[in-house]
């Protein structure tokens, strides 16, 4: 999955979001939180900004979400740090 590519070929932007099944993967989250929990530490994850409604949209509003089929741009991953901000202190971390 090219982000680029897909916006390339495809005149409604919408086509080119991914259903987030496919994107996020539950084994790993569940191994995540398996791992958390045995340290004793909180887990904040940023699926539900990033991915929310079952759908995982390559824009937002003006930016561009992903570089790949696995990164977030840098300009989009900006914009998630009052959430995690919120996450943090929410966990007592900040």
């Amino acid at each position: 999955y090219d982000p680029v590519e897909c916006l390339a070929t495809h005149a409604d932007i919408s086509g080119c979001d991914a259903a987030s099944a496919g994107i996020l993967d539950p084994e790993y989250g569940a191994l995540e939180a398996a791992a958390a929990s045995a340290a004793g530490v909180e887990r904040i994850s940023a699926n539900d900004w990033i991915c929310p409604d079952g759908s995982c949209p390559l824009v937002r509003g003006s930016l561009l979400v992903f570089r790949d089929d696995h990164h977030l741009t840098a300009t989009f991953a900006r914009t998630l740090a009052p959430a995690i901000e919120r996450g943090l202190k929410r966990a007592g971390l900040y």
